[in-house]
């Protein structure tokens, strides 16, 4: 398949799209705004404090799950970052993907960049009032986790 195919192609699921182009990104941007709402809804609020204590309780348990959980976490993890990318360009919630991509990828380093996303007042704002709608405690600050 050649580009030019692969293009036309596009364009035409596009125009097929109800609402052409502007449907297919309302519909893109309500899709993505209900993830991250469910990702960040299903944080515990110690979230902070230990992220890994539920992983390391599956592991023990039951070590193919951990395995099944932790892959499919990652590959969710990865489907977000590259949405967030592309909203850097489209319209739509790119810093809040991002987020929701941090949280769910694995990597070292992951709890200082957690931290650091998180010590942005209008960022923890905006995710407790998703929490709070959720009817869900809100995340603990990272300066009181820090403290602690």
């Amino acid at each position: 398949m050649h580009m030019t195919d692969w293009i036309q192609k596009a364009q035409a699921f596009l125009q097929a799209f109800p609402g052409g182009i502007w449907g297919f990104v309302l519909a893109a941007y309500a899709i993505s705004l209900g993830l991250i709402c469910l990702v960040v809804v299903l944080l515990p609020e110690d979230y902070l404090l230990d992220e890994s204590r539920w992983y390391k309780a599956i592991k023990q348990r039951n070590p193919l799950l951990y395995w099944v959980i932790f892959v499919l976490k990652n590959l969710l993890g990865l489907v977000f970052l590259l949405l967030a990318v592309v909203m850097t360009v489209l319209p739509g919630p790119g810093a809040l993907m991002f987020l929701v991509a941090v949280l769910l990828l694995d990597f070292p380093g992951k709890h200082k960049i957690m931290v650091w996303l998180l010590s942005k007042p209008s960022l923890l704002r905006t995710i407790n009032r998703i929490r709070q709608w959720a009817g869900k405690p809100p995340l603990l600050p990272p300066e009181k986790v820090i403290s602690s």
